[in-house]
């Protein structure tokens, strides 16, 4: 969604009975649910490019995230999805917007050869939820 820049009123265009505010709470994370009827309509938003061509990796995208929200409960940390086309693994970071990735890439360089700042990290991650 990123990559096209749309907004919550751009998505919402396309889907009827869609509300702004409900696509605005997606969009931030702060939605918790999404039903599987809404979870259908917002990837076909993202069936086509930005030229109206085919193209289903936005769209898997947007369902590989969801089936990566439905991991809880015991053992859910040892669930891998991943994503694949033409039998090929395409690797998918996250769904971090760019200042996210940017930040994340920094931690991970900083980290090595730091002891203090990597233990850091990992008690602000602790503190946040992250499981030992």
């Amino acid at each position: 969604m990123a990559e096209r820049n749309w907004k919550a009123a751009d998505i919402c265009r396309q889907i009827p009975g869609m509300h702004n505010s409900f696509m605005s709470r997606i969009l931030r994370s702060q939605q918790e649910f999404i039903s599987k009827k809404d979870l259908i309509s917002i990837a076909d938003c993202f069936a086509k490019d930005a030229q109206g061509h085919a193209t289903t990796l936005d769209s898997a995208k947007i369902v590989m995230a969801h089936c990566m929200d439905e991991r809880v409960g015991p053992g859910a940390e040892f669930v891998k999805i991943t994503l694949e086309q033409h039998g090929k693994h395409i690797d998918v970071d996250s769904a971090l917007p760019p200042d996210g990735e940017k930040a994340c890439r920094f931690i991970r360089a900083t980290c090595h050869g730091d002891s203090k700042f990597e233990a850091m990290i990992i008690a602000m991650a602790r503190a946040f939820g992250m499981k030992h």
